[in-house]
């Protein structure tokens, strides 16, 4: 399967971190129990709004345009190359 990814709201500030997942055939996904920095379980926050079932690129872009709202370190996992 196919990486997925998802960005979730989290917390008052409403601070933006990194959901990793994977695509089914169908194109939905299922996102991970914790985000990409291991910090927040997915639970604990909120979709933000058209941000779900992104591909790599997408969500690259997505963060891009969203800036500094978005977690550093799970920003950091995105560009990581294993």
């Amino acid at each position: 399967m196919a990486q997925a990814y998802n960005i979730l709201k989290y917390g008052n500030a409403g601070e933006l971190h990194i959901v990793p997942g994977n695509f089914h055939n169908d194109n939905s996904c299922n996102p991970d129990d914790f985000t990409i920095c291991k910090k927040i379980r997915t639970h604990e926050g909120k979709w933000h709004d058209g941000s779900v079932c992104l591909s790599e690129s997408e969500v690259r872009s997505v963060v891009a345009t969203l800036g500094k709202k978005v977690c550093s370190e799970c920003v950091k996992e995105l560009y990581t190359d294993y």
